[in-house]
């Protein structure tokens, strides 16, 4: 299940990555900075989305029941093959999986620990409370930022009120209190999790890089909205920009995956002449795209689970009955390891809740091979109750792909 799962996260994170950065000029036009990074919102919909899929379709049909739409209920079954879950596919070739899965779980780990580092030289800094912000000093030179996703703390240079002007550190302070107030840094940890698992992934590390210049222009754009009819506010901070761009982010920008600061250094001097542009742009927020594009990755979600291996063949009265929820057994190591391939003929009946029950084999080949993988996965079937009180027949082949 982890393999499969790892392998859909990958695809799905690539294609989202390729569409957020070669169509980004493109979403940015039509959408607008602030509706744009709503949109990011689809990668951890889409991980939630893989993880939880196999299980929507029978919650959903559980749901219908219960609400006494049983027409829209039966109708769920002709999606019942497209909600199985995929079968761990597994072969000669996964002799190397220990290893793979050893170096992808330090990957993990390293990953990780950056976020405990970071937040432990944060822990550091002498700090002060003002209005319910923590605020600390750094190094002269450096970017103002808001650092931590727990109590987030804002950083600001020694030399802030002599490299800035009054408006310049007034709308500096109103960008960072933006990330502050929208979650900005703990949405930053969200995305540095997700980055974790895809660690290996070059599209994830250009789509996090994206996501992060995306919640600068969103900012951005969210703290110029209050001030549009004022042309100095706009002047104002292009300069704080510019003056900024020079700056060095405290402790690196490696250490503080949970950060935000104003002259965020990623692609630095092309995210600054982005940011400049954009701030002549004007665009309302839209959420209605968000809501859209979440609802189709979630449907989509419940018919991405495709069977992989196992191929059903029923028998007789079981013909004509379709389960509303199938899973394909997992195949046993050992017998991918050998290329040992074969089946399964069990009997069954359907319980009242759905549920197979007094479940037999009546013969399989090789004997005692795929017996006990194919039981565990039936029993996860479910049927609708009341089809019938006849034993069902039913052979399960198991084959390599």
């Amino acid at each position: 299940m982890l393999t499969s799962s790892v392998l859909l996260i990958t695809l799905c994170t690539s294609a989202l990555g390729v569409i957020f950065t070669t169509g980004h000029q493109h979403l940015l036009r039509h959408l607008g900075p602030r509706s744009l990074y709503l949109l990011w919102a689809l990668v951890p919909i889409s991980y939630l989305a893989i993880v939880a899929g196999p299980w929507l379709g029978e919650s959903l049909y559980w749901v219908l029941q219960k609400l006494g739409l049983s027409t829209a209920a039966q109708a769920l079954q002709s999606y019942t093959a497209l909600w199985a879950t995929p079968t761990e596919l597994v072969s000669k070739k996964d002799a190397w999986m220990p290893l793979i899965s050893g170096v992808w779980l330090l990957g993990v780990a390293l990953m990780l620990s950056l976020i405990g580092l970071g937040q432990w030289r944060l822990q550091q800094l002498p700090k002060q409370n003002r209005l319910g912000l923590t605020v600390a000093t750094t190094a002269p030179g450096t970017s103002p930022g808001v650092f931590g996703w727990w109590r987030p703390t804002l950083l600001l240079p020694t030399d802030f009120n002599k490299r800035y002007s009054t408006l310049e550190q007034r709308l500096i302070l109103r960008h960072e209190l933006t990330h502050w107030r929208r979650h900005d840094t703990q949405a930053n940890l969200i995305a540095w999790l997700l980055l974790s698992v895809q660690w290996f992934n070059p599209l994830a590390w250009l789509g996090y890089q994206r996501f992060r210049a995306d919640q600068e222009l969103a900012c951005d754009a969210d703290v110029l909205s209050q001030h549009r009819t004022s042309p100095q506010h706009g002047v104002g901070y292009a300069h704080a920009l510019l003056k900024t761009s020079t700056n060095r982010a405290w402790g690196g920008p490696v250490v503080n995956p949970c950060s935000t600061h104003y002259g965020y250094q990623q692609g630095r001097f092309n995210l600054m002449k982005e940011r400049i542009q954009t701030l002549q742009q004007h665009h309302p927020l839209r959420k209605f795209p968000l809501v859209l594009a979440a609802v189709g990755m979630v449907s989509a979600s419940m018919l991405w689970h495709t069977p992989a291996i196992s191929t059903p063949t029923q028998a007789a009265a079981a013909e004509t009955i379709t389960p509303i929820v199938r899973i394909n057994p997992r195949y046993p190591e050992a017998a991918a390891a050998e290329g040992i391939e074969g089946y399964v003929e069990v009997e069954f009946r359907i319980g009242n809740d759905g549920k197979p029950v007094d479940i037999k084999v009546l013969k399989s080949q090789p004997e005692g091979v795929f017996d006990d993988n194919v039981i565990a996965a039936l029993q996860r079937w479910r049927y609708v109750p009341g089809k019938t009180d006849q034993p069902l027949q039913l052979r399960i082949d198991m084959r390599l792909p």
